[in-house]
């Protein structure tokens, strides 16, 4: 809905994770925010305290009289899941002589659900207390006092993936294998490859600036020497592990560089212009960041297209910049093998193997800063 212009107090409608705050930010750029959430913030930055309810209701409303008497456009983000939610804000609107609007989010609850257990700290509700503003919603009508009604989807349908390519996403991100074995010889059709290649391309770069190449290597002589250049590598590596771990080191395959049809290597070229430098200034490294970037881009797209990938990075750069041919100037960021497999794991193979476990995510996340752990 395009906002009216002269000034009104709208209010949304929806529970956690319908969207509201997305669609005040996106419609109301030149309106008064009137947020529960950021007003608890502001006020219990430890999180909500029924101590204060009569505090944030307050602020609330001053903030609400304070903008509209000022002939600023309000946009109440907050559940108003009831008509007696709703009615403390018609009785605003009317004491302001401006109309009200209501914007009901039609986003599915399962969604709502789905976006509510995602957020982490104080923003996130339990599932028992949204099962209770679900339970609570009432029906918002034109006879509630509104001088209209809107129902609003938090993503433009253009925006917004279906389940089934929701899935897709996420099923290519938790499968994505790092191939080292089961190769199989069946070629790669070139328009699989060009598929690849462009998602490679259309990975996020800082200042836009693109700086990767990627050399497809299919010649077998090549691939040869750098099989070669590997197993050396390997070999000086081994002598990091002793005991069972060099035993578990030595059983391992980690290179497909001969069975996989295609190899390819990305590079990074910190001498281009693409961007006009800009985010590089202070931190020089973002090309490089920007060109695994692409790494990623391409490995997905290839999980996506049943194809294997993997990142042989126990090589000797130099020897794999003279080999190929690469500039003085350029990084070579990434060696990887790619080609049709067997099979995909389960798992990672080094955790099938027992080399490493996957860490629990809660004890990689910090809240505003290092070392500020969750409840």
């Amino acid at each position: 809905m395009t906002l009216p212009d002269a000034t009104c107090l709208i209010v949304l409608v929806g529970p956690p994770g319908s969207g509201k705050t997305t669609w005040a930010r996106r419609n109301g750029r030149d309106a008064v925010h009137v947020s529960q959430d950021d007003l608890i913030d502001a006020i219990t930055p430890d999180g909500f305290d029924h101590e204060y309810d009569d505090v944030y209701r307050e602020a609330e409303d001053a903030v609400a009289r304070a903008a509209l008497r000022a002939g600023h456009t309000v946009i109440v983000d907050r559940t108003n899941r009831t008509r007696a939610h709703r009615q403390r804000w018609l009785n605003i609107a009317r004491e302001a002589s401006c109309p009200a609007v209501a914007v009901i989010m039609t986003t599915p609850d399962a969604l709502c659900r789905e976006r509510n257990a995602a957020r982490h700290g104080p923003r996130r509700v339990s599932e028992e207390r949204m099962d209770r503003m679900l339970a609570a919603r009432e029906s918002v009508g034109l006879d509630e006092g509104f001088a209209s009604v809107h129902t609003e989807e938090a993503v433009p349908q253009e925006n917004r993936f279906s389940d089934e390519e929701r899935r897709g996403l996420y099923r290519a991100i938790y499968e994505r294998r790092d191939i080292r074995s089961h190769f199989l010889p069946d070629p790669i059709p070139d328009d699989v490859l060009a598929r690849i290649l462009d998602a490679a391309h259309h990975a996020p770069s800082v200042g836009f600036m693109q700086p990767w190449d990627f050399i497809l290597i299919r010649d077998a002589a090549v691939r040869q020497a750098m099989h070669c250049n590997f197993e050396r590598a390997s070999r000086r590596a081994a002598e990091n592990y002793q005991g069972e771990q060099r035993k578990l080191y030595d059983s391992l395959k980690l290179a497909g560089i001969l069975e996989a049809p295609v190899n390819i290597c990305v590079t990074c070229d910190h001498q281009r212009r693409k961007g006009s430098g800009l985010g590089r200034q202070t931190d020089p490294a973002v090309d490089l960041y920007s060109t695994v970037c692409a790494v990623q881009n391409l490995w997905l797209a290839a999980r996506a297209e049943s194809l294997g990938v993997g990142w042989v990075s126990i090589l000797d750069m130099e020897e794999l910049k003279t080999t190929l041919g690469i500039p003085p100037a350029l990084t070579p960021v990434a060696y990887l093998s790619v080609g049709y497999i067997s099979e995909f794991r389960l798992h990672p193979e080094l955790e099938e193997k027992g080399w490493e476990t996957r860490e629990n995510l809660a004890n990689l996340i910090h809240y505003d800063r290092w070392g500020v752990r969750g409840a």
